[in-house]
């Protein structure tokens, strides 16, 4: 089976842009009887043996995610890898910009990330999130670094208000939106998922998180929803992730829209991408467990105009499975290193 995984270390640029042009004209094919149909049904097309972008920590994967997508970037938005609602908020921004997104730890910036965003030449840095998410220092840091671009803190109170505050921002956020995505802040997968889907169209849609518990939207909320001109608010998950009562408020509030919500994360995603997706060139697979590989690769999908599943560690769900059937894709990548995603994924392995 092809197998291709490389580090940042060992990847410029210009190489990992080679290795994605020759995976999407050259990747060996495999079959995949597992989804290949009933006997005496015509049997789908084999699917591409999966390829890896995987760097040796989520830095660095991050690094390779922006390397995958952009040689320059005028705008770069840089948030904690540390903790995941900050950057989860910042991928349809940065769709919304056609921006690369950095991860960076709290304390201090790594040389890696700060090479890269040097090398792409932004005229503005947005750090997204507040000094806890990630310092003042790092600011200092990236000011000395980047000397041409303007560096700019967009926070709020807490991972809604920072969700909000990016999305309402003059200068990074969203003018008008007639569709906005709703997704539960508390967990990673609904708005990772619903992110790529959010990008998918000739325009980019807002991902707004919030609190799913809450009986309506908060007055803030409500703020920018009508403030965008929104008509419909898509519901990413089930009723543990987005209550009734809020749904409810929001109908009543004049908004439709629908919601996704499947028996689990990852049917929210498959949900999503049907939805939003009839074809793809190019599918990425991530952890559907663990955030830190799949932050920056939901906004490689955002980028790319591609469906995002997620899965877990060993195996691939059948729904998803069926999908990637369904989209025909020329490549499959998987994000993230084999401690995040196991050998049974690059095998497309079915889940028991």
């Amino acid at each position: 089976m092809f197998h291709l995984s490389r580090s940042a270390a060992s990847l410029n640029a210009a190489a990992l842009g080679l290795v994605l042009f020759v995976a999407f004209v050259a990747a060996p094919q495999a079959s995949l009887a597992a989804v290949a149909g009933p006997v005496g049904a015509v049997p789908a097309a084999p699917l591409p043996v999966p390829i890896r972008l995987a760097g040796a920590d989520r830095y660095e994967q991050a690094v390779l995610a922006a390397q995958a997508a952009f040689t320059t970037s005028d705008t770069v938005f840089v948030a904690s890898g540390e903790k995941f609602p900050d950057a989860l908020s910042a991928v349809s921004v940065a769709a919304q910009n056609d921006a690369a997104l950095l991860l960076t730890p709290a304390a201090a910036l790594l040389p890696t990330v700060g090479d890269e965003i040097a090398a792409l030449r932004p005229s503005v840095v947005v750090v997204v999130g507040g000094p806890a998410s990630v310092s003042d220092a790092v600011l200092e840091q990236l000011s000395r670094r980047v000397r041409q671009a303007i560096v700019l803190r967009i926070g709020g109170a807490d991972r809604f208000a920072v969700s909000r505050a990016l999305i309402a921002d003059a200068s990074v956020g969203f003018g008008t939106a007639d569709e906005i995505f709703v997704a539960n802040g508390g967990g990673f997968a609904d708005a990772l998922t619903a992110s790529p889907a959010a990008a998918a169209g000739a325009r980019v849609h807002p991902v707004l998180l919030v609190d799913g518990a809450e009986p309506a939207p908060s007055a803030e909320e409500t703020m920018v929803i009508t403030g965008l001109g929104a008509r419909s608010a898509h519901l990413v998950g089930g009723l543990h992730s987005i209550g009734a009562a809020l749904e409810s408020s929001l109908r009543t509030g004049g908004l439709g829209g629908r919601r996704f919500a499947g028996a689990d994360r990852f049917e929210v995603g498959v949900l999503v991408n049907q939805q939003a997706f009839g074809s793809a060139r190019v599918v990425y697979l991530a952890s559907g467990l663990v955030f830190p590989d799949a932050l920056s690769g939901g906004a490689l999908a955002a980028h790319e105009k591609a469906p995002l599943y997620v899965v877990p560690q060993n195996c691939v769900p059948q729904p998803v499975l069926d999908e990637l059937v369904r989209l025909a894709p020329s490549t499959i990548v998987v994000l993230g290193g084999p401690a995040t995603l196991g050998p049974g994924v690059d095998a497309l392995t079915p889940c028991a």
